[in-house]
This record gives structure tokens, C-alpha cells and sequence, in this order.
């Protein structure tokens, strides 16, 4: 059985990326910037997809429609185990509020990359996320696009390549998946517009 090629890509600019804030599981909905830019960048995605699969969070699912819709695909899919991670109670607020809400937790977040106790963990988002996206091979055999979100793509980058980088909005890694295991290729941005800022 052959792998099945599949693009990772976080979705476009959220209201909530442009006021930078963490987002987590809320669900707040894309600017009308970040709406904008999907449809611009939706072009640039090469024409060879089968199937779209999304988060169900609005900012994906916007994402995925205005890249559907020029790729000619009716219907979206939609995977809960695609969402963003947990953050608990720094969903909402921004790097100063979270600094000073949570002093220790910053510091340790910061200094030694440790993440806080109330936030999912890695290995929680990877396995979901792999889960979805290996029951995904045996969907169908063309390439799928996957809308997801910064935390899980990345997340799944750091534990089968060791290594991770910001992923911006409407940046993708390209993957083959296989039936029980995915293995990651180079990535690749689709705007030249850096709407983003960092926060999960």
C-alpha cells in the first residue's frame, strides 16, 4: 500500500492573532484580513487535492472553505481531533496579561521552554492529531489538505523530527501518510504576508 501525500497548513489570521492572544480551543473567527488573504493564497495551493480535512474551530474551517472553493471541492471534512490545544486559563489573554496572571508558569515557559500544567501536553496533541491522520490514509487515495491550527502541526513536527519551528499563518508542511505512520517533508508558505503572531 502506498503512502498518501497530505499538506499540513494552520489556517489563516484570526481575530484573536491579530490582538495577540492565545487561543487555544476558543474560537474566535478570522479577520476580514486573514478571510482576504485565504482567498489570495488559495491560488497558490496546487491543484491536485481530493479531499479537504478541518479542525472544526471556526478559523480553520473559514480557512478550509475559502481553499475549497477554489480547488473545487464541495465538501469539507471535519475532525475534532484536529483542533488546537488546550491552554486552560491563558485562553484569552495576551503575553502581558499571561505574565502577570502567572508569574512562575511564564517564567518557566520562557526561560526553559516548560510548558504550563494546565496546557495539553505534546504527546496528548500528537496522538490525536496522528490518529486522524493516519484513519485519513485509508479514506481515499488522492492528496488531502489539512487545515489545523500552530500547536498540533507543530507538536507532531517535534516528535517525529526532533525539531520545530513557528509556523506562520498559512504556512503548511507537507507530509506522506502511511497507515500507521506519517512521515514529514519540507514545508512551504502560501502568502507572503506575515499575519501572524506566534500565540497558539
Amino acid at each position: 500500500m502506498t503512502g498518501r501525500l497530505a499538506l499540513l497548513i494552520r489556517h489563516a489570521q484570526s481575530v484573536w492573532n491579530a490582538e495577540g492572544r492565545w487561543q487555544g480551543r476558543a474560537d474566535p473567527p478570522l479577520t476580514a484580513e486573514g478571510l482576504q488573504v485565504a482567498q489570495e493564497a488559495a491560488p497558490l495551493l496546487p491543484r491536485i487535492f481530493t479531499q479537504v480535512l478541518s479542525s472544526p474551530l471556526q478559523r480553520a474551517a473559514q480557512t478550509a472553505h475559502a481553499l475549497a472553493q477554489e480547488l473545487g471541492i464541495d465538501a469539507i471534512d471535519s475532525d475534532a481531533r484536529l483542533v488546537e490545544r488546550h491552554l486552560g486559563s491563558w485562553e484569552g489573554l495576551t503575553k502581558d496579561e499571561a505574565q502577570k496572571a502567572f508569574v512562575d508558569d511564564w517564567t518557566r515557559l520562557t526561560t526553559e521552554a516548560i510548558d504550563p500544567p494546565e496546557w495539553e501536553s505534546p504527546a496528548s496533541a500528537v496522538a490525536r492529531v496522528h490518529q486522524a491522520l493516519t484513519e485519513a490514509h485509508g479514506q481515499e487515495t488522492g492528496p488531502l489538505l489539512v487545515v489545523s491550527h500552530a500547536g498540533p502541526i507543530t507538536c507532531l513536527q517535534q516528535h517525529l523530527t526532533g525539531g520545530s519551528a513557528e509556523l506562520t499563518n498559512l504556512e503548511g508542511i507537507w507530509a506522506i501518510i502511511e497507515p500507521e505512520s506519517i512521515t514529514l517533508l519540507g514545508r512551504q508558505r502560501f502568502t507572503t504576508q506575515h499575519t501572524t503572531t506566534g500565540l497558539l
